[in-house]
């Protein structure tokens, strides 16, 4: 997808302030779903009460901006992808990556598909709800 493209210093895949938000990614959600589990919210108003409950975070922190807020009770089926076609690659270069994510008192999760320099690929794989590191050989 990026990968004969000019790489600046930062690539920004997701922003919720621009005018299609999702427009490099796919969405998945279980079907037996309400229609809101992808929720723009602006931030600092008050979460909508049955979108987020049980947050023990009280840090008192807001962004001035809209966020997208994800929910579901089976992570496996609700999430973005990112290129929005499956076997793609995003081609991106950069040695590192930034997540930035509000706690919310709830289990997350996300995967990021990896490459060295060699052609080597894996899977990192980040969740809340695992204690323990584990590596696979694949």
């Amino acid at each position: 997808m990026f990968s004969a493209a000019v790489q600046p210093a930062i690539v920004s895949l997701f922003s919720s302030t621009g005018s299609n938000p999702l427009q490099l990614f796919s969405t998945h959600c279980d079907n037996s779903l309400p229609s809101d589990t992808f929720v723009l919210l602006n931030d600092r108003s008050k979460p909508q009460t049955n979108l987020v409950s049980g947050s023990s975070d009280e840090s008192g922190f807001l962004l001035d901006q809209t966020v997208l807020h994800i929910h579901s009770p089976s992570l496996p089926k609700t999430y973005i992808q990112c290129p929005s076609q499956s076997g793609k690659e995003l081609g991106l270069r950069h040695s590192w990556i930034h997540v930035q994510a509000r706690n919310l008192g709830r289990d997350w999760s996300f995967e990021v598909g990896i490459a060295d320099q060699v052609g080597r690929k894996g899977t990192l794989r980040f969740s809340t709800f695992q204690v323990c590191s584990v590596v696979f050989d694949e």
